[in-house]
């Protein structure tokens, strides 16, 4: 059976350009670069897929790992001299550029050893001090348990008599305060790691930020907090840094609980040496320390602690990618003719992980298949800030920031069945080398605002029904090399041989002028908007000039629009169907494709599957599954089945899913939904909601607006005492009386 290593890519700068790679492979060749040289490794060829010939350049170049990324190798041959690269590894990095395998100086062991004991006064002791006796985290499917959920191997610390020893006292007392202070679902290795550092810095957990980052579920910042517990009379001590590394280390051993409860592999970096310890940077016998499994540039990872996975693949830290960029140039208020004004379409970006297939290139090219449901985009990005870029309503937008040629050795057919508007601030120049043919159906204007000329070499002829020349503020000059002829009733110049002008009359027409209004797209600001949307959430100034800073929210389209109408909502008398979740209240485990009601699975109301429901507020699972299936029953199936490409925005929420969501939004329940209908324009919307209010037991229904274009229906339903509140929300804010919706346009 082939072996399989794993290594770290040290040099791609292949002579022959084949895409090989020299890789310092783990367990093969030497931590320490003295023994074994860059230059001195085997080149490892690149595994291509079926989908590339492999030859003569057809198909994939083989050419993305780089120097610091960790691959999969196997060897061809049996003395291990010509590897062959598999695949990359992907990892959340916790060092700058220093991937380290050499564990022989690894201060907190693996089978239990308690780092950093004084050995005068205590016996280091090894075997089960750490593990959890009763074992839930062998019965967890996710390897997750909480805090609360462990037990001790020894006694607490007012339990302990007899000749326990001062060890023992003391890791019982450890152990008592990570359980009594950590709320959070951590694994045995993070609880290990707490207990290590509470053990060996008594009063360490007090004092940090550990705890708190932990119990707002930010591991990887409760990672970083251990360096900080190195410090000694507020400087870095090297002998407590290696301990606290080390503790760190094993934190992050087992991964970090993900958001849908499943552990994400982290790449640990636990140093030998560190550099620092010396200011020269050179170890006692004078040699310089030169390790490898790292990138020997120093360049990658360009970032750390966050997965390796792209950002806009995981729609994680997007102020930081290029979604920003372009929602920060998006061009807008362009004057086309007669004082008509258009804004570049909203940037579409709104990607749901695992669905989004990110390319991004080393310079910053982005190529982007987005398969996220109802926000399906095409999508390629120059570094430089040219795109183009296809929306889920198949709108295409195209920016080009440099100079555009296009160049057609053929004809070319263009067909627009809406309004066309071109605005040009610089000169605009056409030539036509033969004929030019122009037929307008309707009326044509032109206003020149500084002087117009026309030269003709040939005739000049004009034929109208009436012909008006006005010289305003001037004189009308004539000037003929031959005659001047003129036919009328009555002419007061002198009278010639009038000539027909030879054209035909056109046939009478009554144009019909084609309008389109501007398609509304779900963007990644559509759910921010969604917070604050009803008032008992409370005062939205502070979040709206959040929204604002990050770029989901236009300052300049704020309070858009004027009221053009309203219509009145009276509470209906529509009887709500009778609580049925026997079924739902038999599973032990829900997956998305679990069926509510006919239109709807529980994968529509839980983002694509990505927000599943766990126990919170109070209720469990099944509780909130019910409460999901009371409001697909009664309210969104009867909309469905009015308007079946209806789309749920957002529906249930977790607690860290939707950043800042107000923690007394029905979201949290399972009683709540943000609805748009793809198309609807904001009238539609509006008679949608006054439509919705007078067939379905509600509990809320409130018509929602936000900016120039955003507008969305939020919809909640209680089994019991349900409010029936109508009315209309605007930017975060309440602008129409109960019982009363409001178009806004």
């Amino acid at each position: 059976m082939m072996k399989l290593y794993t290594g770290v890519v040290e040099n791609r700068q292949d002579p022959f350009k084949l895409g090989r790679c020299q890789v310092r492979v783990v367990g093969l060749h030497t931590h320490d670069k003295t023994y074994i040289k860059t230059e001195d490794l085997p080149w490892a060829y690149p595994l291509q897929p079926v989908t590339s010939a492999g030859i003569s350049g057809i198909g994939h170049s083989p050419l993305g790992p780089v120097e610091g990324s960790w691959v999969i190798v196997m060897f061809r041959d049996q003395y291990e001299q010509q590897p062959i690269i598999v695949g990359t590894i992907g990892g959340i990095p916790q060092e700058d550029g220093a991937i380290d395998d050499d564990d022989t100086e690894m201060i907190l062991k693996e089978d239990g050893y308690l780092p950093g004991t004084d050995e005068q006064t205590l016996s280091t002791k090894k075997g089960d001090l750490f593990k959890n006796t009763s074992g839930p985290l062998a019965e967890e499917s996710t390897g997750l348990a909480a805090a609360s959920s462990f037990t001790t191997s020894s006694q607490t610390a007012n339990e302990l008599t007899g000749s326990v020893s001062y060890q023992d006292v003391k890791l019982a007392a450890a152990e008592a305060k990570v359980k009594s202070q950590v709320k959070s679902d951590i694994t045995q290795s993070m609880f290990d790691s707490l207990v290590s550092l509470e053990y060996n810095k008594a009063g360490a957990l007090d004092s940090s930020s550990i705890v708190s980052d932990l119990n707002n579920n930010d591991y990887l910042a409760a990672a970083t907090g251990f360096a900080e517990e190195a410090k000694v009379n507020g400087e870095i001590d090297q002998g407590e840094l290696r301990k606290r590394l080390a503790e760190k280390d094993k934190f992050i051993a087992e991964g970090i609980p993900g958001p849908t409860g499943d552990l994400v592999p982290v790449k640990a970096a636990i140093p030998t040496v560190d550099s620092s310890t010396t200011a020269s940077g050179q170890l006692d016998n004078g040699l310089k320390m030169v390790f490898g499994f790292r990138d020997p540039n120093g360049k990658y990872p360009l970032y750390k602690f966050e997965p390796d996975t792209n950002k806009l693949a995981r729609h994680e830290d997007i102020k930081k990618t290029i979604v920003r960029k372009k929602e920060l140039t998006r061009t807008k208020g362009v004057v086309t003719a007669f004082n008509v004004t258009w804004d570049q379409s909203p940037i579409p970006y709104n990607a749901t992980y695992p669905y989004n297939h990110v390319y991004q290139s080393e310079s910053g090219h982005v190529f982007e298949f987005d398969d996220t449901k109802h926000s399906e985009r095409i999508h390629l990005y120059h570094t430089k800030g040219t795109f183009f870029e296809i929306d889920s309503n198949g709108t295409k937008v195209e920016k080009i920031v440099g100079d555009n040629y296009e160049i057609l050795e053929r004809n070319d057919y263009v067909y627009v069945k809406g309004s066309g508007n071109i605005t040009i601030d610089g000169n605009w120049n056409v030539k036509v080398n033969n004929d030019t043919n122009i037929e307008v159906m309707g009326n044509a204007k032109t206003h020149v605002h500084g002087s117009m000329e026309t030269s003709v070499l040939g005739s000049y002829k004009v034929k109208a029904a009436s012909i008006n020349l006005e010289a305003h503020g001037g004189n009308v000059d004539m000037t003929a090399s031959g005659n001047i002829a003129g036919d009328a009733t009555r002419i007061d110049f002198n009278s010639g041989v009038a000539v027909s002008s030879g054209l035909t009359t056109p046939l009478a027409y009554d144009p019909v002028m084609p309008s389109f209004k501007e398609l509304q797209v779900i963007t990644r600001g559509v759910e921010a908007a969604a917070h604050y949307e009803t008032p008992e959430e409370g005062d939205p100034t502070a979040y709206i000039a959040k929204r604002i800073n990050e770029g989901t929210l236009d300052p300049e389209q704020q309070n858009y629009g004027t009221t053009q109408k309203t219509c009145a909502v009276t509470r209906n008398s529509v009887t709500a169907l009778p609580q049925s979740c026997a079924i739902i209240n038999g599973l032990e485990k829900f997956t998305p494709d679990l069926y509510l009601t006919k239109h709807f699975t529980l994968s529509a109301l839980t983002k694509n599957g990505s927000r599943m429901p766990k126990p919170q507020q109070g209720l469990t699972e099944n509780e909130i599954v019910c409460n999901l299936k009371g409001l697909c029953e009664n309210v969104l199936e009867p909309l469905a089945e009015l308007y079946p490409n209806m789309v749920i925005t957002s529906g249930f929420r977790r607690p860290g899913d939707v950043r800042g969501s107000s923690a007394t939004s029905q979201h949290y329940l399972g009683q709540a939904a943000d609805i748009v209908i793809p198309g609807f324009s904001r009238e539609q919307h509006y008679e949608a909601a006054c439509q919705l209010a007078k067939m379905v037991p509600y509990d809320q229904i409130l018509l929602e607006y936000s900016g120039k274009n955003t507008v969305w229906i939020h919809v909640s339903f209680k089994y019991t005492a349900n409010r029936f509140n109508a009315f209309t929300m605007r930017d975060h804010k309440r602008v129409s009386s109960n019982g009363q919706f409001v178009l806004i346009t």
